[in-house]
């Protein structure tokens, strides 16, 4: 019986043509394209909320001190050394007075640094240089001159380093008293801490992205505890509600 063989062909599997490929890639770029901005937007509004919880709880701790301390607030700038005038001293400032009624927390990347709570740090907030790190940032908020005592005869909100009492704020809707501040270059991991008329009335004339006093950094927006507690989320039209005794805490 002769022998038969029989003839398999094999075929293999049809793969993707050059144009299918690149209609793929293009596919995916456009989504990539649409979802980064909806990605960045989504988180800078976090960014946000966090800033405006912060501020919620640098106010409670504000409030937890007063009741401890008569009805006033921590002076803005503390003399340390008794036995020379408060402007030669070494100081502590007011955040360093409401460590004790906030949570505990230790920040610092350094070991030998020992840094403000983490609440006084804007997730969105970026030093000078580029660090965006809680652990490089030490302040990125500052406190206007409603946090200011008397000096003297010259009334409220004229001394950092005279405590005030809550109580005396005139109009505490309308008083800014912490707000969202940049970090300074000559510091690179804090602000200001807090900022007098002339210096915030400085800040004006200049670009948002050259403001030395406030921080416009949530999407041109900026957060600022107001003196009766509110958070408040503002464009720098704000800036022209604002004159001397607003900031002082006056009317």
């Amino acid at each position: 019986m002769p022998l038969t063989f029989t003839r398999f062909r094999f075929q293999s599997e049809r793969g993707f043509t050059l144009i299918e490929l690149l209609a793929v890639v293009a596919v995916i770029g456009i989504l990539v394209a649409v979802l980064i901005p909806v990605i960045s937007s989504i988180r800078e509004s976090a960014y946000q909320s966090q800033c405006a919880s912060n501020l919620r709880q640098i106010m409670s701790a504000f409030q937890l001190y007063a009741s401890e301390n008569n009805g006033y607030l921590p002076a803005a700038s503390r003399a340390t050394d008794p036995t020379v005038p408060a402007n030669q001293s070494p100081n502590s400032r007011w955040s360093r007075d409401l460590e004790a009624y906030l949570p505990q927390s230790r920040r610092a990347n350094s070991v030998n640094q020992i840094w403000d709570n983490e609440v006084f740090v804007c997730p969105a907030a970026v030093t000078p240089s580029g660090k965006s790190d809680p652990g490089d940032i030490k302040m990125a908020y500052n406190a206007s001159q409603a946090l200011y005592g008397e000096n003297g005869d010259s009334g409220f909100g004229t001394s950092r380093f005279e405590r005030r009492k809550l109580m005396t704020i005139e109009d505490p809707a309308k008083t800014p008293l912490v707000y969202d501040a940049p970090l300074l270059a000559n510091f690179d991991v804090q602000s200001n801490y807090y900022a007098t008329w002339p210096q915030v009335r400085s800040d004006f004339t200049r670009s948002i992205e050259d403001m030395r006093y406030l921080s416009f950094r949530h999407k041109d927006n900026m957060n600022v505890l107001m003196a009766d507690g509110a958070v408040h989320t503002v464009g720098p039209e704000y800036l022209q509600t604002l004159d001397v005794r607003r900031w002082r805490g006056l009317e």
